[in-house]
């Protein structure tokens, strides 16, 4: 091994005169350093985001939260929900101008309901059922 360490080395130059343990230390050293920067960057190829469906996330919501469901996870109920939506729902703060969009108002209002009610100290028992 040392020997296949000596020959990537020559092409320097500079580590001809190196006792093949230093050569093995620059080489950990060498491959330390990778490693470093390697999990110094939690992705070393650019991604690429799947595109999600809100309109499928609209469909499979309203279809699968109905009556006691839809009450328990927001705390009120269809008719007063969609009045609230009704309200907000022209409100700059659900637009924004990045590249991502953000989600439809109902269901950020959905999410912020969810988490009112059954998080934190005031949080109902009801999911524990």
């Amino acid at each position: 091994m040392p020997k296949m360490i000596a020959t990537l080395e020559e092409e320097d130059g500079e580590d001809l005169n190196l006792s093949s343990e230093q050569l093995l230390s620059s080489e950990l050293d060498d491959i330390s350093d990778l490693l470093l920067l390697v999990q110094s960057h939690r992705y070393l190829t650019d991604r690429v985001r799947l595109p999600k469906s809100t309109e499928f996330l609209a469909d499979t919501f309203r279809e699968t939260t109905h009556g006691a469901t839809f009450r328990e996870m927001t705390r009120m109920d269809n008719t007063s929900f969609l009045r609230v939506v009704a309200l907000i729902e022209g409100n700059p703060v659900f637009f924004n101008k990045s590249a991502y969009q953000q989600a439809p108002p109902w269901f950020q209002l959905v999410v912020a309901l969810d988490r009112f009610g059954n998080n934190g100290t005031g949080a109902s028992l009801n999911r524990s059922r």
